[in-house]
């Protein structure tokens, strides 16, 4: 059951994820990673998600890598149920949401120019197909419903420095580009840059670790 903003949610669902992985040493310098996930739920049967990586040392201080894998996300209980007004706008869940799927695609190179120094740069291209979103009916409610498939893409750099005993910084920027590729509703929004998307992220901070504080004594 879900307490929503004006009224309550007296649904009841259940649902059970398993996941799977294993890391395959090929050689010295080449490791392979295989998993599988299972989504199982009441109301949406079970989903199948693999997820493949590969990961290569050419050298002692860099690293290649590459991945792919899908990922399921079945509608939550408000995503299907949920009556609320905001602003003087309804909006209603809709119990007949198929779920989202997602497929990821990433590769990368991690380098360590000196042991305290470690650097990484990804590029990443992410497939979301059957997402949902609130649409105005001709009533005048919104109402959830299956109505696009997302295209995403960009890249991401990072580096970490080591400053003193577990004392480090890191500095990190994402850049995303990102398209409605599918919006049968309005082929007029296909194409167009997707709503709320950010396209430049910068993070940063300090980091403490107790364990190599300890380590170092």
């Amino acid at each position: 059951k879900v307490d929503e903003v004006a009224n309550r949610i007296d649904e009841v669902s259940s649902s059970y994820g398993a996941y799977l992985q294993d890391e395959i040493r090929l050689s010295h310098s080449l490791i392979l990673t295989a998993g599988l996930r299972d989504d199982y739920s009441d109301e949406y049967d079970t989903a199948l998600s693999p997820r493949l990586g590969l990961l290569v040392k050419p050298c002692p201080r860099s690293e290649v890598f590459a991945s792919v894998n899908r990922a399921y996300r079945a509608p939550s209980l408000a995503d299907r149920f949920v009556k609320v007004e905001y602003f003087g706008m309804l909006f209603e869940g809709n119990p007949n949401l198929d779920p989202e799927t997602l497929t990821a695609y990433e590769a990368g190179l991690r380098w360590r120019p000196i042991d305290a120094v470690q650097t990484a740069l990804t590029v990443f291209y992410n497939d979301l197909q059957d997402a949902f979103d609130y649409m105005m009916d001709l009533d005048g409610v919104f109402r959830n419903y299956n109505v696009t498939r997302e295209i995403t893409y960009g890249f991401e750099g990072e580096i970490h420095v080591e400053i003193i005993g577990g004392l480090s910084a890191f500095l990190n920027y994402t850049f995303t580009e990102g398209s409605y590729d599918e919006f049968p509703s309005d082929p007029s929004v296909e194409g167009k840059t997707l709503a709320y998307l950010a396209r430049n992220k910068f993070n940063a901070g300090l980091e403490y670790s107790l364990e190599k504080f300890f380590s170092t004594q």
